[in-house]
């Protein structure tokens, strides 16, 4: 619909249409036009949108056509029509179309036909000067027609695609999807944003997404050629999941944060480090976080994520503690960078790693406590303590050696010089 709503020469307009008490069609709403309307018709959107067809165009209920009850009906019932209408109020012929797809909405699309003449330069032109692929091809699976862009992109002549079924361009993989989006279309129902791989000359596929339209016995598709998105995309899964392997092997969790929205994305493993699984703590955001950490570590997270944000500090890190799921605390360390910034330069998103490092403050803690204790030890003994390195020559003294040598702690140097 994009391609069709960005051209400069269709027309195009999406309604809702408005009834009455009696539930009768008694006029339509402008949901939304192109500028291809506004240059056909000389209305601006700002006029249209929210309004009414009666409010719009006041004149029109004077009119020979009844408006209302032609779009009301399709509206209401579903189905398709295409017929040339002389507009009293613009002055001009018109080839117009209209469908809809949803019950109370319908879309028109319309071209000016004034120059009669002109008509088939000027749809061949548009035909052939789009950037999008468009064809028309039979129920049959033969191109009744192509444009321009099929030969530059695939490099076949247009002869050498009027000769053969599309069928026979389609990659072997994609064979099955490809024919049951053709019975759809056979249906009578639109496909829209259908990807397949259509074979090049050169032996290479390109990925085309379509959007295909029956009427009658024709198929009507525009397509583009989604090659370097697909590309761009399998190399950025690929670089994703070589990530998620270096992340898994360090044991870590990984977040996502909307700064602004507050929306997260945990990973499993996040989780997992609390004991959860992320089901059990879905739907998430900072607040999922905040409700398990520690509330004494949240001032001192919150001033380091401030200097972050100022640029005061590179990278975030914080050492936390975090409820487990069994109620005993965790510590985790926190690591993250914001990654992109609003346009007036704020925070916008930040992403970053959880680790678990519980075993690692303990430890600490542990030879805390051991050096404490040596330390009371040593004090009432009063004995003192000093280390020499051989290899280069420091030497440490603690402050009852300083004492019991008769000096002040830090009064001669901490080398070996010193004893002689």
């Amino acid at each position: 619909m994009e391609h069709i709503i960005g051209n400069p020469i269709l027309g195009y307009a999406r309604h809702r249409i408005i009834l009455n008490d009696a539930g009768k069609p008694c006029d339509y709403e402008f949901l939304e036009v192109n500028s291809a309307f506004e240059r056909l018709t000389g209305m601006k959107r700002e006029n249209l949108i929210g309004r009414s067809f009666c409010q719009a165009i006041p004149c029109i209920e004077q009119a020979r056509f009844d408006w209302i009850g032609f779009c009301g009906d399709i509206a209401l019932n579903g189905g398709e029509k295409e017929f040339e209408h002389f507009s009293e109020v613009f002055g001009r012929w018109y080839q117009v179309y209209v469908y809809s797809t949803e019950k109370l909405f319908f879309t028109t699309l319309f071209c000016d036909i004034t120059k009669s003449k002109k008509k088939s330069d000027e749809l061949e032109g548009f035909f052939d000067l789009t950037l999008d692929l468009l064809c028309i091809a039979d129920i049959n699976g033969y191109f009744v027609k192509t444009n321009k862009a099929w030969s530059e992109i695939l490099g076949y002549s247009t002869e050498e695609l009027d000769k053969h079924k599309f069928m026979d361009f389609v990659h072997p993989e994609d064979l099955q999807a490809t024919l049951e989006a053709m019975e759809k279309l056979e249906s009578g129902d639109e496909v829209l944003d259908f990807t397949n791989r259509y074979r090049s000359q050169d032996g290479s596929y390109r990925y085309i997404e379509w959007r295909s339209h029956p009427k009658g016995n024709l198929i009507y598709a525009a397509a583009r050629d989604v090659t370097g998105r697909i590309k761009a995309e399998e190399r950025l899964k690929a670089e994703r999941n070589r990530l998620a392997g270096i992340i898994e092997g360090t044991r870590s969790g990984t977040w996502e944060w909307n700064v602004q929205t507050g929306e997260t994305v945990f990973s499993e493993r996040w989780a997992n480090i609390i004991g959860y699984t992320l089901e059990e703590i879905s739907p998430v955001s900072i607040e999922t976080w905040k409700k398990f950490a520690h509330p004494e570590d949240l001032k001192a997270s919150g001033e380091l994520l401030e200097k972050h944000f100022c640029g005061e500090l590179d990278y975030y890190e914080c050492e936390t503690r975090m409820r487990h799921k069994n109620g005993e605390w965790i510590w985790v360390l926190g690591r993250g960078k914001v990654v992109s910034w609003t346009d007036d330069g704020r925070p916008l998103m930040m992403s970053g790693t959880h680790q678990d490092i519980t075993d690692r403050k303990r430890m600490e803690n542990a030879l805390r406590q051991s050096e404490e204790r040596l330390e009371l030890a040593m004090a009432a003994k009063n004995e003192g303590v000093w280390d020499w390195n051989l290899v280069t020559n420091q030497a440490f003294f603690d402050d009852r050696y300083y004492t019991m040598a008769g000096y002040e702690a830090g009064e001669f140097p901490q080398d070996f010089s010193s004893w002689t």
